[in-house]
């Protein structure tokens, strides 16, 4: 690949990542070219700001966590994201739509617009999560609350499991 470094994993995709990444923690000048000797740590921090879970996203999570909880009296009556408690008046919901509506329209045949949708998880955490594994006890989590505030139909439940394994 032009202009990609040699053993810069990140660049090279996923496969190339996964090869090189026990390279990046051994000892420095393991795997590298010459002269490029201890610049696999520098690396490895790198990854870990750049994906999800690691040191830095941790803190990212613990900060939000905690002004979630001092902006919560800012933002009376309003409800806040599963993961990081930051009140919907300060950041912006992932909406995981469930149903869709069917419109018939004469000139372009049906269109098919969302329905009902649940945002148990604001962007920021719904990015960071990764993968509906992970996102899904938030999903059950509110579900959960539904239920004990008025009940939650099985094919409610249903449509919003799949929509989630989907990645909406």
């Amino acid at each position: 690949m032009p202009g990609v470094r040699f053993g810069d994993p990140v660049a090279l995709g996923p496969e190339a990542e996964a090869v090189a990444m026990p390279a990046l923690c051994g000892p420095p000048g393991l795997a590298e070219p010459p002269g490029h000797a201890g610049r696999g740590r520098q690396r490895l921090r790198t990854r870990h700001r750049l994906g999800s879970g690691g040191r830095v996203a941790g803190v990212k999570l613990r900060l939000r966590r905690t002004a979630g909880r001092f902006l919560t009296v800012l933002a009376p009556g309003f409800s806040c994201c599963l993961r990081c408690r930051m009140p919907w008046r300060f950041t912006h919901p992932h909406i995981t739509h469930y149903s869709f509506v069917t419109l018939p329209s004469e000139a372009m045949g049906s269109i098919i617009l969302p329905g009902a949708g649940c945002f148990p998880l604001c962007e920021y955490c719904w990015t960071d999560l990764g993968n509906p594994d992970a996102r899904w006890p938030y999903y059950v989590a509110l579900l959960d609350l539904w239920e004990s505030e008025h009940g939650v139909e099985p094919e409610t439940r249903a449509a919003v499991n799949l929509a989630v394994e989907a990645g909406r």
